[in-house]
């Protein structure tokens, strides 16, 4: 086949101690949001996580970062740039469609930076483009659903938002929530959901979480005869992890 003229390597686990990092000849490295996961492989600080990551960084080569991450990301980010001798870009919010501002600006800022810049019928293109359990949409038995891998804390707060946003557009009240979390994620993510319209959904999984003290619990074959089940059409925002929306792909399928 042709040769390929670039290649997107994501990160396993953190960065300096990942398998990806025996690349010798970067193009440009990318650190995305940093928050608290995988601590006990990371570090239990952000900043340690933050560390971590950053030892994708090689000389000469420029790091995108976005501008919203926190001060002391900016700060640990500007000290690797200082020694190794790289440049340190900063990538603006920008908005389109559902995807997140910080992501988006950083995705244009590394296509520019490579001289592949995005068009204005790119961004058009891309408005309607659907990745697979990033705030996915479907339609079940009448119900509206939204599909959402998010399974950190920022990352869950900001697609709970963005669903409260949504269907407010529609003239819809707060939507019903199906979650679960494995038991290696960040126990206050439970704290973010209202009792009253969330529920947790049971997985059977070496990895599985148990179900938070407050909150209803049934399998996900007992959430999908309920919807069925319900004559006004729902709008439901599921979420929590990859496996979870494995789950309702391999019922609903």
């Amino acid at each position: 086949g042709e040769p390929l003229d670039f290649v997107v390597i994501e990160a396993c686990r953190g960065g300096k101690s990942d398998i990806t990092n025996v690349l010798e000849k970067k193009a440009l490295t990318v650190l995305t949001h940093v928050e608290l996961e995988h601590t006990e492989f990371l570090g239990d600080t952000v900043q340690q996580i933050a560390e971590e990551k950053l030892g994708i960084c090689q000389s000469a080569v420029p790091l995108v970062l976005a501008v919203d991450q926190s001060p002391e990301v900016h700060a640990l980010a500007e000290e690797k740039a200082d020694e190794l001798g790289f440049e340190l870009v900063l990538a603006p919010n920008m908005a389109l469609s559902h995807f997140h501002p910080s992501c988006v600006g950083m995705a244009t800022i590394a296509a520019a930076l490579l001289e592949q810049p995005m068009d204005a019928e790119i961004f058009e293109k891309l408005k309607d483009y659907q990745i697979p359990g990033r705030f996915e949409r479907i339609h079940f038995k009448g119900h509206e659903l939204i599909l959402d891998v998010a399974h950190t804390y920022d990352s869950v707060q900001s697609v709970l938002e963005r669903t409260r946003a949504d269907f407010a557009e529609q003239g819809s009240l707060e939507a019903l929530c199906a979650f679960h979390f494995l038991s290696d994620k960040n126990k206050d993510l439970p704290d973010l959901f209202n009792k009253e319209k969330s529920l947790w959904i049971e997985l059977e999984d070496e990895r599985a979480g148990t179900a938070p003290t407050g909150f209803k619990s049934m399998s996900m074959a007992e959430f999908l005869a309920f919807l069925e089940k319900q004559k006004t059409p729902q709008r439901v925002l599921l979420v929590g992890s990859f496996k979870l929306l494995a789950e309702f792909k391999r019922l609903h399928s």
